[in-house]
């Protein structure tokens, strides 16, 4: 027996079997209780000879056979003895069509059963009807007389017919049985009617045996044989046009759906995946209308067609969408309907478009529908979507287990969706899923779903960031602001990229809270290599690149967008490695010019959360860092001398302080010291405006030589941005420092350009260990300590002046 067959299948297979075998004895006991007349025999051979000329019926699975011409001729003629036996033999030439020896077996016992208990009931309700005995061959009847017991007959036995035999396919396939029924059964009722007519024409008019009768009824049956025979080819050439049209529109609608899954870059066979999951769902619940089933395969390859009305950074955003771009997305359902509703579907496609995000609570969206408000298809097509959403990797998660998705739907069976659909889409879960991985085999692979990171001119197209303006962070935050500031126009555009982006990720562990930090620049080839990494990770993400528009970096620099809280593991799917402590991401697009450098990449290890504040700081970093980084960038590591060197002083240049000053400091034991002083000049730029630039270089000539006659040969003097100076003191501590700092000052103030005083100058000093451990921490402690010097003297002053004011002779 079938795996899916009704219970009831095989009892209602006997019975009928059973009641038609008891149809046929009792037609052969009367027969030969009787008078016997063997011209039925000559009808019943007729009958055999004419089963092979059955006609198929256009479009269903049914077909239409002059037979029943000579079977109800027969039942008319010699009563229900003759038709019964005439059908059974009828029956069982349906074992010559049957495929499949065990079904010729059940196919020929149901069919004989079935035909021989419809002609034995027909035959009494029209004897009945008619009021006597069948009608001798010497005797007629009227027309008129036997018009509506045949008319009778022909209904009597079409609807017994045809119900047996649907109610048998219907438990044989679980279907209903009434679709079954007009599905198949509801043309052939042409065939009995025709039948029941020809013979009321013999039985009212002549001898059957007469050569004219078998002139004009031969000829009738053989013409309503090939006039439908006729008819049918041409049907069927119709149907066959319309089959082909109704294949290219299938094609059009899926080319259509792969152009929405191009846009979306993340779902890649997700329509064709969702088709599989609906069709399967639908037809488990039992539906078999062929509209209905159109309009759920037609829904599910378009469901996502409104997403042509959201921006590609939006679809394809790593990280939770903010309420503002959530509200942008869900604009998709409506604006599905209405692109859908101008292609007039012939059956309801926009509807469940629509529908497809409302939930069974009634929380979903656009119109909060709930329960059984939300169309049936919708209802299958929300499950479907969502389910092979779990299954696939999304910008915004990692895919998950078949078990943990139908998990899912578990948990959310009665509250998002239909419980009962839930439960009979679980219960057939291995069957769907083999449907689903089959509808996506040999699927095209299209060339432009690649993200496209250059244009022809060879510049990345990259959607404007939002122009809003950002709100002032906090007290401290803005002093580290600041400080950073300075440091980019001045000391960052003199140090090599390497040594630049280690001083930036300082900058921002006083900023922002993370357990790793990246830089990624542009390679030129449509992707992102990691320049420089920073924390407990970076070791693992040594060689790291991204390709443009995945992940969360390559996102952000595709679309120049920042990211926020996204999970982490969806910027290392493709990187060997455990990077699984890192939970969340924070992540800002490098823009210049309409072009993306690079991205700063954050990640952070459970219970961090970053802000829109944290955002913000972030965005301001890599708005200072850009236009340094644009100059720094093609400086490599591998400068000669020569270029260390600033030819106009003699000093170092400020990126020989990288790793200078990193070596002196690691050469520092626990016990000795290092001081660090900067030197600001005052007044340069006006010299240089009245004097020109020679007299400027000149001076600064001047300067260098005098800060070189208070420090030893073996410290550091390099110049520092365009009128600033650092020097590095080895071995001595901060008082040391503090008072060799007085000294500098003073020999700079005698410097003079004529009978004015030439230079003024600010001074601040920081010592290793006290005031830091690195030397990007001894610059930005000695900065503070000269912006402090400045507040200090210019108190100073202004008491000074109060003094004046307020003094009386």
């Amino acid at each position: 027996m079938k795996k899916n067959r009704h219970p009831t299948y095989l009892p209602y297979l006997y019975g009928v079997v059973g009641f038609g075998i008891a149809a046929m004895i009792l037609s052969i006991s009367d027969m030969f209780r009787g008078e016997v007349n063997y011209h039925w025999v000559f009808l019943a051979s007729l009958t055999v000879i004419t089963s092979a000329l059955s006609v198929k019926i256009p479009g269903i699975d049914s077909r239409i056979s002059i037979e029943y011409t000579f079977i109800f001729t027969n039942l008319v003629l010699f009563g229900p003895a003759a038709g019964t036996l005439t059908a059974a033999l009828q029956g069982l030439m349906g074992f010559i069509r049957a495929k499949t020896v065990k079904r010729r077996f059940e196919f020929t016992l149901f069919t004989m059963g079935a035909l021989a208990l419809s002609a034995y009931i027909s035959g009494q309700v029209f004897f009945s009807l008619l009021g006597r005995g069948p009608i001798s061959l010497d005797s007629g009847m009227s027309f008129r007389e036997i018009v509506l017991p045949v008319g009778v007959l022909a209904l009597v036995n079409y609807l017994f017919n045809s119900g047996s035999v649907s109610i048998i396919i219907a438990l044989d396939s679980r279907e209903k049985i009434y679709q079954i029924w007009v599905k198949n059964f509801r043309w052939t009722s042409i065939a009995y009617f025709a039948g029941a007519s020809v013979a009321a024409f013999i039985a009212a008019n002549l001898n059957f045996l007469s050569p004219a009768v078998l002139g004009v009824t031969i000829p009738i049956v053989l013409i309503t044989y090939f006039t439908y025979h006729t008819y049918r080819e041409k049907v069927e050439g119709h149907i066959q046009s319309l089959k082909e049209l109704s294949k290219l529109y299938l094609r059009t609608v899926e080319s259509l759906a792969l152009a929405v899954d191009a846009k979306d870059q993340t779902t890649y066979g997700h329509v064709r995946r969702v088709r599989a999951y609906a069709l399967g769902l639908a037809r488990l619940r039992g539906i078999t209308d062929t509209n209905e089933l159109l309009a759920i395969e037609t829904g599910a390859l378009l469901h996502d067609i409104g997403k042509l009305a959201v921006d590609d950074y939006i679809l394809n955003k790593p990280g939770r969408l903010s309420q503002r771009e959530f509200e942008t997305m869900k604009v998709h359902a409506t604006a599905g309907e209405e692109i859908l509703n101008h292609v007039q579907f012939p059956y309801p496609v926009a509807r469940l478009v629509r529908a497809h995000h409302e939930q069974w609570d009634g929380k979903g969206y656009p119109d909060g529908l709930k329960g059984e408000e939300i169309p049936l298809g919708a209802r299958m097509l929300m499950i479907a979507d969502t389910f092979d959403a779990l299954r696939s990797s999304r910008p915004y998660k990692v895919a998950r287990g078949i078990q943990e998705s139908i998990q899912e739907l578990r948990d959310n069976a009665g509250s998002r969706y239909d419980p009962n659909l839930v439960e009979l889409f679980i219960k057939n879960i291995d069957k769907l899923e083999a449907e689903s991985v089959q509808a996506v085999k040999n699927m095209p692979q299209l060339s432009f779903r690649t993200y496209s990171g250059k244009s022809e001119s060879g510049v990345r197209t990259v959607v404007p960031r939002e122009s809003n303006p950002l709100p002032p962070p906090s007290l401290g935050v803005s002093a580290e602001l600041i400080a950073l500031s300075e440091f980019c126009s001045s000391l960052g555009r003199q140090l090599l990229l390497s040594d630049l982006l280690i001083h930036m990720e300082c900058c921002l562990r006083r900023l922002l809270p993370f357990s790793t930090c990246a830089f990624f620049l542009d390679d030129g080839e449509n992707a992102l290599q990691l320049a420089y990494a920073g924390g407990r990770m970076a070791d693992r993400m040594q060689n790291l690149r991204i390709k443009v528009g995945s992940g969360i970096s390559g996102w952000a620099a595709a679309y120049g967008h920042p990211v926020i809280n996204a999970e982490a593991a969806l910027e290392f799917q493709n990187f060997p490695g455990d990077f699984s402590s890192l939970t969340i991401a924070l992540v800002v697009p490098m823009n210049m010019d309409g072009q993306c450098l690079g991205t700063i990449s954050l990640y952070a290890e459970a219970p961090t959360q970053y802000t829109d504040d944290s955002l913000r700081i972030l965005q301001m970093v890599a708005n200072q860092l850009v236009p340094v980084l644009a100059e720094v960038w093609p400086i490599t590591a591998s400068s000669s001398s020569q270029d260390l060197v600033d030819p106009i002083t003699e000093a170092h240049r400020a990126r020989h302080l990288a790793f200078a000053g990193a070596e002196l400091i690691t050469s520092c034991s626990s016990s000795s010291s290092l001081s660090l002083i900067y030197i600001e000049l005052r007044k340069l730029p006006e010299i240089i405006e009245l004097h020109g630039p020679q007299l400027g270089d000149s001076v600064l000539r001047r300067v260098a030589k005098a800060i070189r006659a208070e420090i030893r040969e073996g410290d550091i003097l390099a110049r520092f941005g365009q009128q600033d100076f650092v020097a590095i003191l080895t071995g001595i501590g901060k008082d040391h420092a503090l008072s060799r700092t007085e000294q500098i000052r003073k020999q700079i103030s005698d410097i003079r350009v004529g009978n004015m005083q030439a230079i003024v100058c600010r001074t601040g000093t920081a010592s290793y260990p006290e005031d830091g451990t690195a030397i990007y921490d001894l610059l930005d402690a000695a900065r503070r300590a000269l912006e402090s010097f400045s507040q200090r003297q210019e108190g100073l002053n202004m008491s000074i002046k109060r003094k004046i004011l307020n003094f009386r002779p």
